[in-house]
């Protein structure tokens, strides 16, 4: 028993504490930095084959590289005056270091006949001067457009306003949350937005371009208390039955005999395909557009120049996770039968990566990875209480595995694209989740944030069940944990947001994945399967939390009053997200391996 305590005190004390022999209290504060690494902003990683490192001559290395750096900075602010006062804008996205998935941004054309005094646009009480209207319009350009580039804002604004108001609106809205000068007037056009809004969805929707803002607000959705007031799928339905309605999906076949404005609609039919497809995907429901997902060669016909081959790529993407939501639904347990379909599924989507030949952007690539991890992880949807170590079936084994190394590869993404942004520096030891920082600006589309969600709950989960993987495979599991972790916190903007919340599941899920009381709760022996991870996360979570959850005796009340349960609590899944302090202390308490701690580790 003592070399178990001590395999298991080393394999969590983080590389930093090790090189310098001091007590490491990583796992107290896993997946959050230990205090060490928290205040000297270092990475704190485990690493069981690391060996200390001998520092004699380091403060010499160091003033040599000192010196060095100064003599790089001095050359190049020469070059720099010799070149001029240009310069070049760097877009911070997806694209840092990928071919463009989309045709090249252009800036948006200008109107001639624009009068010499600007215009002024107004919503509800909110005026908006054409300067203004137009950096926004250029901001959604630089960091929006990419992801959603079957939106028609290649006009002025002026032209925009005149065809389609709703449309304008939603993308200055949408620009607005997040851009460094006019963010503040996002909560004033949010109130007036909404008034705009209800006026068109108590009507028949028969213009393409209001489809196109309801998709838009699918994509970025405006901020809510909690999830399950997340209005994306209501929005999604009615773009979906408006363009059914309207025809869109039936184009005709002359150039000739279609309408003036057929590539809005066409466009407008894409656009549903794609992001229903996502949303659908990404919440466990049926594709709303699979019936129709045979008129998209159709419609590729009509657009295929339009587009670039890696969008059209994303499209079979979206082809694919509607085969396998039609050959899986209703096939539930972990049967031979169904470990063959996915066999056969995950065949066909190595040959839609075969297909692309040229060099791909990340974008593809974590929606690539993200139907494989889907895919994966169907089997820990429904696995059973053994041990993924000693089960005798070698194929549902392997598809754990593969799961397992698509989650890894989606975090290690994410956190190349955290390089992009500084990190400032912490001057003094504070609550990792409550430190002062300045909040990583994200333009991604929230489905890239509920990839990067599944990704940490799978890897929570795999540490949970697979009882006899490799040590090298668990400190590589408990690592990229970590960095899903403090990715969320990186783009969270205050303490009760969205990332904020969703950080502090992956927190209570990782603290309690190797609890050996609490991992039981990992699997499902119910026989009601969950839709998808982050569901059965949260089924998860909910068996946690009343597990430790606090007995009456404990007040915060000075008159020793119960504590009554917080009302937005009561209201939405997501906010059991956040345990509070007395759940934090009491799971504390309750993990038989906090006894490891209570010796110096040697």
């Amino acid at each position: 028993m003592p070399d178990t305590k001590r395999a298991s005190r080393t394999s969590m004390a983080c590389t930093t504490c090790r090189q310098v022999k001091l007590r490491c209290d990583a796992q107290q504060r896993f997946p959050a930095p230990c205090s060490r690494c928290e205040k000297q902003a270092k990475a704190c990683v485990f690493d069981p084959r690391f060996k200390r490192q001998i520092v004699r001559g380091a403060l010499e290395k160091a003033i040599e590289e000192k010196e060095e750096l100064e003599r790089l900075v001095h050359s190049y602010k020469n070059s720099s005056a010799a070149v001029g006062a240009g310069s070049t804008i760097a877009i911070q996205g997806l694209e840092t270091d990928s071919v463009k998935n989309t045709i090249p941004h252009t800036p948006l054309p200008t109107d001639n006949r624009m009068p010499a005094i600007p215009l002024t646009y107004e919503l509800g009480g909110v005026k908006l001067d054409s300067h203004t209207v137009n950096e926004l319009l250029e901001h959604f350009h630089q960091h929006y457009f990419d992801h959603v580039p079957f939106i028609d804002i290649e006009s002025s604004a002026e032209s925009i306003h005149q065809t389609s108001e709703i449309l304008l609106w939603a993308l200055l809205l949408v620009s607005a949350r997040n851009h460094p000068l006019y963010n503040q007037q996002f909560s004033q056009l949010r109130s007036a937005f909404h008034i705009l809004l209800s006026e068109h969805v108590v009507r028949t929707i028969r213009c393409p371009y209001t489809v196109q803002a309801l998709l838009l607000l699918c994509t970025w959705p405006m901020p809510v208390a909690s999830q399950t007031d997340d209005p994306s799928w209501n929005y999604c339905s009615l773009a979906v039955s408006a363009v059914q309605q309207m025809g869109i999906h039936e184009p005709a076949h002359a150039e000739d005999s279609r309408p003036a404005h057929s590539m809005a609609y066409l466009k407008s039919w894409l656009a549903c395909f794609v992001i229903s497809t996502e949303l659908a995907t990404d919440h466990g429901f049926p594709p709303p557009m699979s019936l129709v997902a045979g008129r998209l060669p159709i419609v590729k016909s009509h657009l295929q120049s339009h587009f670039s081959d890696e969008f059209w790529a994303r499209c079979e993407l979206q082809q694919h996770s509607m085969r396998v939501f039609t050959t899986l639904y209703g096939v539930h347990s972990s049967s031979q039968v169904q470990l063959s379909l996915l066999g056969l599924l995950e065949r066909d989507l190595d040959l839609l990566g075969a297909d692309i030949k040229t060099r791909v952007s990340q974008r593809y690539h974590i929606d690539f990875l993200a139907a494989r991890l889907r895919l994966c992880s169907i089997p820990s949807l429904t696995s059973s209480p053994k041990e993924l170590g000693k089960t005798t079936n070698t194929q549902e084994w392997a598809t754990w595995y593969r799961g397992f190394h698509a989650a890894i590869q989606l975090t290690t993404i994410y956190t190349s694209l955290r390089s992009c942004f500084p990190q400032p520096p912490t001057d003094e030891v504070v609550s990792h989740e409550l430190q002062k920082r300045e909040a990583e600006t994200a333009h991604y589309p929230k489905h890239f944030f509920r990839v990067l969600c599944i990704a940490g709950m799978y890897l929570a989960k795999f540490l949970a069940v697979g009882r006899d993987i490799q040590p090298h495979e668990r400190t590589l599991a408990r690592n990229k944990i970590k960095e899903v972790y403090e990715t969320f916190l990186a783009w969270s903007k205050e303490e009760l947001d969205e990332p904020f919340r969703t950080a502090r599941m992956i927190r209570l899920l990782s603290r309690h994945a190797e609890d050996k009381v609490s991992s039981e709760y990992f699997t499902n022996d119910s026989g009601d399967p969950s839709a998808t991870v982050v569901d059965d996360s949260l089924r998860i979570a909910r068996k946690i939390r009343e597990r430790t959850a606090p007995t009456p005796a404990i007040t915060d009340d000075p008159e020793g009053q119960p504590r009554l349960p917080r009302h937005d609590a009561l209201s939405s899944d997501w906010n059991d997200w956040l345990p509070n302090t007395y759940d934090d202390l009491f799971a504390f308490l309750a993990s038989p391996s906090n006894n490891y701690f209570d010796e110096q580790w040697m």
